[in-house]
């Protein structure tokens, strides 16, 4: 939170926390001051530490940005008919991959060709195809597949691939949450819980679609089962939220792990104050 003024996931879990715990949520991180924590927690006479982050994966946050850009961009190559899925490895370098992937997928199209699997090894070997299977290899693609959508013509839609794959194990995703929650690019969250002196420590990951390791931000309907056990975190947090769009999971220490409605839902009796807060928000982050 910077000098006090609340983004759209710190609103929303401001919020949510509230009509799901049914607690005061009052903000914390006031202008005057510093390295502190989001908001404070009533509850039984007791006053509990709440810390606010999006969930985001550097390199989903990249894609992400590099899709829109190419969406900006093939709508101006006329040559650009087909809607293109692309998978590249991890190790791909995703801010150069756009002006040097379009001329390409153009020239599959000029071909007839809409699936290449660049790790086929007859694919490879034909030599209709071979000589777009190098280039694409070395821009670290793995495999291309178009379509005709309506509406989506010269869109490319660029995910991770191999290693990155996603897992539908809920302990899976917990690894990852844990690996968010604990690397040196957030790291300040368990400063600031840690400063407050609370016994009661929460921590609310919004997996927004942005940014969020695709699909983990359809964490309520992703999984058909909870962790199965505690998150591998510092011993003083006590609390854990991570939700999605469609709902999502709640670890408390004294209790473990349940599901938790979608915001939609949790959210259904707020004010008209706060709703038009919250599209105001979400507005201005697009």
């Amino acid at each position: 939170m910077a000098s006090g003024v609340e983004r759209h996931e710190e609103v929303l879990a401001r919020l949510y926390v509230r009509e799901v715990a049914d607690v005061p949520v009052i903000l914390h991180d006031t202008p005057d001051l510093t390295g502190v924590h989001d908001y404070d927690l009533f509850r039984d006479g007791q006053v509990e530490a709440l810390e606010v982050s999006i969930w985001a994966d550097k390199e989903q946050m990249e894609a992400e940005v590099l899709q829109r850009d190419l969406y900006r961009r093939g709508t101006k190559f006329p040559s650009l008919h087909r809607h293109w899925e692309v998978q590249v490895l991890p190790s791909a370098r995703l801010k150069q991959l756009g002006g040097k992937l379009i001329p390409h997928l153009q020239s599959l199209e000029n071909h007839g060709i809409n699936f290449l699997d660049c790790n086929n090894a007859s694919m490879a070997a034909d030599p209709n195809v071979s000589n777009m299977v190098t280039p694409l290899r070395r821009l670290g693609v793995l495999h291309v597949r178009s379509f005709i959508r309506d509406g989506h013509v010269g869109m490319v839609n660029i995910t991770p691939g191999a290693s990155r794959a996603v897992s539908f194990i809920a302990d899976d995703a917990l690894s990852m949450i844990e690996t968010h929650v604990t690397s040196s690019y957030t790291s300040d969250i368990l400063q600031k819980l840690r400063r407050s002196g609370r016994t009661r420590l929460h921590v609310f990951l919004w997996a927004d679609r942005a940014g969020c390791p695709t699909p983990y931000w359809n964490l309520g309907d992703l999984f058909q089962s909870l962790p199965t056990r505690e998150p591998d975190f510092p011993s003083m947090l006590t609390d854990l939220w991570c939700v999605g769009a469609s709902g999502g999971w709640l670890w408390e220490k004294m209790r473990g792990w349940r599901t938790v409605p979608a915001p939609y839902t949790a959210l259904s009796a707020i004010s008209e104050e706060e709703s038009s807060l919250l599209r105001s928000l979400h507005a201005q982050r697009r």
